[in-house]
């Protein structure tokens, strides 16, 4: 098995890599910087030091919406102003869908 990094665990469990870093120092670790790779046990007790709260592992499909904002200034080319603009002659019906 691949043996993480501890940005990564920090990035995954929401901390900061300083507080991972930290905890490993009162393990006993040799790791000192946020690029290291720590055992699957050390990461295993600092995440039980660190009380990170495990969670459900994502359903396949399931999706989530990061920003509506970014995929419309990105995948439309369309400015929040235009967007705005758009959206309010929709819910007059001075058009049928936001693309026209």
């Amino acid at each position: 098995m691949r043996r993480p990094r501890i940005y990564e665990l920090a990035k995954d469990w929401g901390v900061a890599s300083q507080a991972i870093l930290a905890q490993l120092r009162k393990l006993g670790s040799a790791a000192t910087t946020a690029h290291n790779t720590i055992s699957e046990d050390e990461a295993a007790k600092v995440k039980a030091l660190l009380s990170v709260p495990t969670q459900p592992a994502p359903v396949v499909g399931q999706q989530r919406l990061v920003s509506a904002r970014g995929l419309t200034n990105r995948r439309l080319g369309i400015s929040s102003r235009g967007l705005q603009t758009r959206f309010k002659r929709q819910q007059r019906g001075a058009c049928s869908k936001i693309g026209t």
